[in-house]
């Protein structure tokens, strides 16, 4: 048996954030991959983000996750 696996490849462009202090932000990763890809959100001080995080599968392979930070 042979099974078909996909580097996970991002389907949005990544954009750098400007962000004024303690305002919201939301920003979004579509990645396509099989198996399906962990979407991890890392802050500008290397801290982990993910808790904010809200993820949607769109299909077999294609998921979302998008992030909002107060």
């Amino acid at each position: 048996m042979f099974i078909h696996l996909d580097a996970p490849f991002i389907l949005n462009s990544i954009k750098k954030l400007a962000v004024i202090e303690n305002h919201d932000i939301t920003t979004e990763c579509i990645v396509d991959a099989y198996p399906k890809a962990d979407i991890t959100w890392f802050g500008p001080s290397g801290q982990r983000l993910s808790s904010f995080a809200e993820e949607k599968i769109i299909n077999a392979t294609v998921i979302s996750s998008e992030l909002h930070c107060k």
